[in-house]
């Protein structure tokens, strides 16, 4: 569950299929179209932005993360790639395991060695 004090933004997806909104405040969108995609990037743009504060992450925190979404926007783009050109069930499956941890990365689920031996560097633990 989202904390109440987190900015959030309500979107309404598959808009091409059925495009009755349920709230006027939902970003009505098509990844099919690319229909109100722009608008949701701006306005999700605008909400980082607005709340954003300033020295609560180390800069190398936006940097790691913007290379885990590269990475795993590059195996996703391989994975269809693979889908189209007739490719097996295995190799989609291996290009989605790797977007999976680059995702997991961004959110924490995944501890790289880069992420322990920073933590390490900057508590002294006792023996």
């Amino acid at each position: 569950m989202i904390a109440p004090e987190r900015p959030r933004l309500l979107v309404w997806t598959k808009t091409d299929l059925d495009p009755a909104a349920p709230s006027p405040d939902a970003f009505p969108t098509s990844a099919r179209t690319g229909a109100g995609l722009a608008e949701l990037r701006r306005a999700l743009a605008a909400t980082l932005r607005a709340h954003a504060d300033d020295g609560d992450l180390p800069a190398s925190t936006g940097a790691r993360c913007r290379e885990s979404l590269a990475r795993a926007g590059e195996a996703l783009h391989s994975a269809a790639e693979t889908l189209l050109m007739g490719g097996g069930d295995e190799l989609v499956a291996i290009d989605l395991r790797q977007a999976v941890d680059d995702l997991g990365k961004v959110v924490g689920a995944v501890v790289t060695d880069d992420i322990l031996d920073r933590i390490f560097r900057r508590f002294c633990i006792g023996k």
